[in-house]
């Protein structure tokens, strides 16, 4: 019965997956491994980069301004002394770095999470992960930048 089906496919022009397929080095049953392009790394890379990149420098945005109005006392305060608009501007802009080594691990954290979230929902992760490509491979651009940026 499965013989049969497989003439047709062969008939057709269609190989089946469990038949030897010339263009792979390897013989034997069909593996992904065998077609992963070496070309496709550095693009799902860049992607997978973007994508961490766009959410976490909304997360980092957001956390410092919820930071800044956690010190709005201050700013109050430095306001009440009859400070020009600048010199506020400026008392606030100098309080951002303070608030960086707070709020890039905690942003950091959240997009990654975010990501996979949203790698997983729309089934990226899945065909990815079907496709071949190991969860190191997927995973290493994420955790290189947030290595760099925990830095």
């Amino acid at each position: 019965m499965i013989y049969d089906s497989v003439k047709k496919q062969k008939s057709f022009g269609i190989r089946p997956l469990f038949l030897d397929i010339s263009s792979n080095k390897r013989k034997g049953l069909y593996s992904p491994y065998n077609n992963l392009d070496e070309n496709m790394i550095p693009l799902l890379w860049r992607y997978m980069l973007k994508n961490y990149l766009k959410v976490f420098t909304l997360c980092l945005v957001s956390f410092i301004a919820i930071l800044l109005v956690t010190r709005s006392q201050d700013i109050a305060k430095f306001a009440a002394l009859n400070s020009d608009i600048k010199v506020i501007t400026l008392f606030i802009a100098f309080q951002i770095p303070y608030l960086l080594p707070l709020a890039i691990p905690i942003s950091c954290l959240i997009s990654a999470t975010i990501l996979s979230q949203r790698l997983s929902r729309t089934h990226e992760l899945t065909s990815m992960r079907a496709s071949g490509i190991s969860l190191k491979l997927i995973t290493a651009p994420v955790f290189i930048v947030t290595g760099f940026l925990a830095l």
